[in-house]
């Protein structure tokens, strides 16, 4: 188990760093972005069965950061950035807004095709 937090801690790390390199002139920011989401990082790869009460609010401060069609395609787009390279469990960042009973304007999904907001 030990080893599993070492990997979230330094892939949250490496959130942070890469969240500082893409932002948004507007209200939208990658790295708060990042940050908010950090605390889903153990559920999204399948570390946890269920996303912690932290996670769930991370997950309504970032939906509540979206307010334009911008703000979505920058979501999406620092979603995927941020998730390359990394191993993910599609099904529980799919889930992730039903679980926590948020909407969420845009997937939190790796693949998804940002063009369309």
């Amino acid at each position: 188990m030990s080893g599993k937090v070492v990997y979230c801690s330094v892939w949250a790390m490496v959130l942070l760093v890469l969240g500082q390199s893409f932002s948004h002139a507007n209200a939208f920011s990658c790295r708060d972005a990042s940050n908010q989401l950090s605390p889903c990082l153990a559920f999204l790869m399948g570390g946890y069965s269920s996303p912690t009460a932290a996670c769930c609010q991370g997950v309504k401060a970032l939906s509540n950061s979206i307010n334009t069609n911008t703000d979505l395609r920058s979501v999406c787009q620092c979603f995927k950035e941020e998730t390359s390279g990394f191993h993910f469990v599609p099904q529980n960042a799919a889930a992730l807004p039903n679980i926590c009973n948020l909407r969420v304007p845009v997937p939190l999904n790796p693949t998804g095709d940002c063009t369309r907001y």
